[in-house]
């Protein structure tokens, strides 16, 4: 009989979905060394975020599958478990209301100084004038992010008579308008907004996001609450702008460094409101993800499909398909890259086989494709099974195309996404020998180069000396050249250079490329 592991205090409603089939073993939170020891024999092992999975327990496991109560698998190392072929499911819908019901209630709190006025009355004084706070009714209410969490919240707040505005690129402009919500640029929402809610995963982009820099660009008055993940605001500078008048408040549910201790957070005044990561702490979220993820792994100790695999492991992927896998996703966040650094919305992505793969049942490759469109601005939360459910609740078209057009390989792979200015981006990808890597298009480009690392990219006009002028600025800041790919437009005087580097290049450099005559654009692929 298979046998599951609980840890970390999960709901006694997942032991009872799993007791009657398979024999179930409850205990505490456990250290590393711990883990490693006991998980030999456990076919299946179910956490919250207190015990770490690391690579040692993965490794000296026994394990098919690993469920996370939850949403956030930063506690398990993914990576390590796909290696060893153990597939990790997670609850990401378990704790919506939960977390979009405590973003509310943080709302609440910064604007009416609820805890502290609480403290102040039990201590025996009466300050009424002193706890004095502001109405969301008629304020304007900027969400960063318009998934499942951040979309509740818009709703809410909208029936309680906030106007919203909301950025999110990968939202489509006229179903957000359809349900009240005004889209704008992020630099809007940090200028108009009264009060901002943060709904995005932390990510290279979105660290640090909420900086002093940025709080200087918004209303002395803003209030801005953060439920979504710790890192995405620096604590010190939020602390700074509050003590100093540059912004109004902040409520903080979320940290860079959790638990907290010793953190300056701590001795703030009424204006600074932090609790210990509650966004998913009500008895119906924590029963909704355990019964959720018991039956995800009860399904599949009984042989059936999972329903939210965070790694690859739980697909069905043939092995014709399994070389295409990562050329796939490395096509979709070219696309998404250029298309976020461009600003702009993707509307339609048809994704085109040529080839062998024309006569194939494409549609995990597909969903390659997807998620790595998705993954530069929603990070890791986008996985193999929700990728193509994300992007239709953002309003994006998803096409799949076999052509039986000639080509000179034995398969290729094309995205072609259409942006909301009505521009196209074009990417097509091969693998040679099975297993080398290329794109071997971009737009209108004859291009050929292996899709790895930093990418330099620029458009610039084709015209003798341009290839050295960009070298020798590179060179005279010390940024290496690894390689270097160049291809021509079919249409019009222009040439691209795909110049793979070690390091990144700093803004004042970048800033002196994009101002070089000839250049017409210029960006960084990191794939």
């Amino acid at each position: 009989m298979n046998k599951i592991l609980i840890l970390d205090g999960v709901d006694k409603k997942a032991i009872e979905v799993l007791e009657k089939d398979f024999q179930v073993d409850v205990k505490p939170s456990m250290t590393n060394e711990e883990l490693k020891h006991i998980l030999p024999g456990y076919s299946a092992l179910i956490v919250r975020s207190q015990t770490k999975v690391d690579a040692d327990s993965i490794n000296n496991s026994d394990l098919k599958i690993i469920g996370r109560a939850g949403v956030g698998v930063d506690n398990i190392d993914v990576p390590a478990a796909t290696r060893k072929g153990i597939i990790v499911v997670n609850s990401p819908d378990g704790n919506t209301v939960a977390a979009a019901e405590h973003t509310l209630a943080l709302l609440m709190s910064v604007a009416r100084y609820v805890p502290d006025a609480n403290k102040s009355l039990k201590n025996g004084e009466w300050k009424r004038k002193e706890f004095t706070g502001v109405e969301l009714y008629n304020k304007t209410l900027g969400v960063i992010g318009l998934g499942r969490i951040g979309s509740h919240v818009a709703k809410v707040c909208k029936a309680m008579g906030m106007s919203i505005i909301a950025f999110d690129p990968y939202m489509n402009k006229k179903k957000a308008e359809e349900i009240g919500i005004t889209p704008v640029e992020l630099e809007q929402v940090f200028t108009d907004s009264d009060f901002i809610t943060i709904h995005v995963p932390l990510t290279n982009e979105t660290k640090n996001l909420i900086n002093l820099e940025n709080m200087k660009k918004m209303k002395p008055s803003v209030r801005i609450v953060n439920c979504s993940r710790g890192g995405i605001i620096n604590e010190n500078d939020i602390i700074e702008a509050v003590n100093t008048g540059i912004i109004g408040g902040a409520g903080l549910d979320v940290f860079a460094v959790e638990p907290l201790k010793d953190s300056p957070l701590q001795n703030t005044n009424e204006k600074i409101i932090i609790t210990p990561h509650l966004g998913a702490s009500t008895q119906e979220a924590q029963i909704n993800v355990a019964i959720d993820v018991a039956n995800q792994i009860s399904g599949f100790l009984k042989g059936e499909p999972v329903l939210s695999a965070v790694n690859l492991a739980g697909m069905d992927i043939s092995q014709e398909l399994k070389p295409y896998l990562s050329i796939a996703v490395k096509i979709g966040k070219i696309i998404g890259q250029f298309s976020k650094s461009a600003n702009k919305s993707i509307k339609d992505i048809e994704i085109i086989y040529q080839g062998e793969l024309a006569d194939k049942s494409n549609k995990v490759l597909t969903t390659a494709v997807i998620k790595g469109i998705l993954s530069p601005i929603l990070g890791d939360t986008i996985n193999y099974v929700n990728a193509q459910t994300v992007a239709i609740d953002r309003g994006i078209n998803i096409h799949e195309t076999n052509s039986s057009l000639p080509i000179n390989y034995k398969s290729v792979i094309s995205a072609k996404a259409k942006l909301d200015d009505g521009t196209e981006k074009l990417v097509s990808g091969t693998i040679i020998s099975d297993t080398e890597e290329r794109i071997i298009g971009l737009d209108d480009y004859d291009i050929n180069f292996v899709p790895q690392g930093k990418i330099l990219a620029t458009q610039n006009v084709d015209k003798p000396g341009m290839v050295g002028k960009v070298g020798t600025v590179l060179g005279q800041n010390n940024v290496n050249i690894a390689t270097m790919d160049l291809g021509r437009s079919t249409k019009g005087k222009r040439a691209m250079m795909m110049i793979s580097i070690d390091e990144n290049i700093p803004e004042s450099v970048m800033n002196e490329l994009k101002n070089m005559e000839g250049i017409i654009d210029i960006s960084i692929l990191d794939i």
